[in-house]
């Protein structure tokens, strides 16, 4: 019986378990993706069409912080979650078969008529069958890239085109700021179906995280305006135009005019106690506070056993090592309606 358990395991650690399941998209077309860089993890939509033919398989670009990854490094929480799953549940199938043929085989080894005879018998555990992983609800504010037509979607600001990289500030910071004043819009609404207490708490976090889209939006507007001046003028530097004095200068050397010319020195100074009230960007998706949820030892034992490949669309896949990696750093996702509620992430080290 044990020797066929030892074969299977061999194998199995030689051979890893590929499982490829197709992400669906959601009604209009649309996948899931999610920014892998640790400082950011936002989420955000692609059309399912463009991602296979202007996405390159060496570069694609958040839509919110412009980091570049190759396409592999795309996938989002719940998607490494549920082929984790689903490679559980084919590693415990093949075990399952392994102990069933040992058990008989050990049963027609065994003496028949002795004096003392014996039988062994296996049942195997319920199998649990992974329903196929949904798109996510529809996110707010969709895009089409002027220079390549990519078409892609985000929650709240998002300028930079995943296939191209082009920043597309100018055009969308109108969408932008629609998008953060509809947000604003709803609070008085959160007090119906939340109460007091927890309507307080998340609207403070909206109006906070809202400072920090706008001024967010500030700088990649100023960004696309500044590039195309003629030369000479001053390289910015990073984040430049999220510091009034810094962006002032800027554009007074550039263009002969700088924020005080514009809004005058009370407008000014109020603007930059705005900015000093915005708190930095929390990690993970961009919408509410985080609540960390404990991970069950056996959810980790469950996520190291499987290794998997996931397929998403044509030629897209992850390694076994990256899988693992990604899924061991990333616990799941708690959804209530409004707020996006996920633990703090650890900073993967490459």
């Amino acid at each position: 019986m044990f020797d066929d358990l030892s074969r299977e395991l061999r194998r199995l650690s030689q051979a890893p378990i590929e499982v490829r399941r197709p992400v669906p998209t959601d009604a209009d077309g649309y996948i899931d993706k999610e920014c892998p860089s640790p400082e950011c993890l936002t989420a955000f939509k692609i059309h399912g069409e463009d991602w296979a033919n202007l996405v390159s398989d060496e570069v694609v670009y958040c839509p919110t912080c412009r980091f570049e990854a190759d396409s592999r490094q795309w996938f989002t929480t719940e998607q490494v979650e549920h082929i984790q799953r689903v490679g559980l549940e084919e590693l415990k199938g093949q075990l399952d078969q392994a102990f069933q043929r040992g058990t008989r085989r050990a049963n027609q080894r065994t003496p028949k008529g002795g004096l003392i005879s014996f039988s062994l018998s296996y049942k195997p555990g319920r199998r649990e069958y992974v329903a196929p992983l949904e798109a996510a609800e529809i996110f707010e504010q969709r895009s089409t890239c002027e220079v390549c037509g990519c078409r892609y979607a985000s929650i709240g600001a998002a300028f930079f085109c995943p296939a191209c990289g082009h920043n597309s500030a100018r055009s969308t910071f109108t969408a932008a700021i629609d998008g953060i004043r509809a947000g604003l819009d709803f609070l008085p609404k959160l007090a119906e179906s939340l109460g007091k207490d927890a309507a307080a708490d998340i609207g403070r976090g909206i109006v906070e995280d809202s400072l920090v889209k706008l001024v967010a939006a500030f700088q990649r507007l100023a960004e696309a305006m500044y590039e195309p001046l003629p030369e000479p003028k001053e390289m910015p530097g990073f984040n430049a135009f999220q510091r009034l004095a810094d962006g002032s200068r800027l554009w007074r050397a550039a263009v002969g005019r700088g924020f005080d010319d514009i809004l005058g020195l009370d407008d000014l100074a109020e603007l930059g106690r705005a900015y000093q009230q915005r708190r930095p960007r929390p990690r993970g998706r961009d919408r509410g506070p985080a609540v960390h949820r404990p991970v069950g030892r056996h959810e980790l034992q469950g996520r190291a056993a499987s290794r998997c490949e996931v397929e998403l669309g044509p030629s897209r896949g992850r390694s076994d090592r990256e899988t693992r990696r990604r899924t061991l750093m990333r616990p799941a996702v708690c959804r209530s309606g409004l707020v996006d509620l996920r633990p703090n992430r650890p900073t993967v080290r490459k």
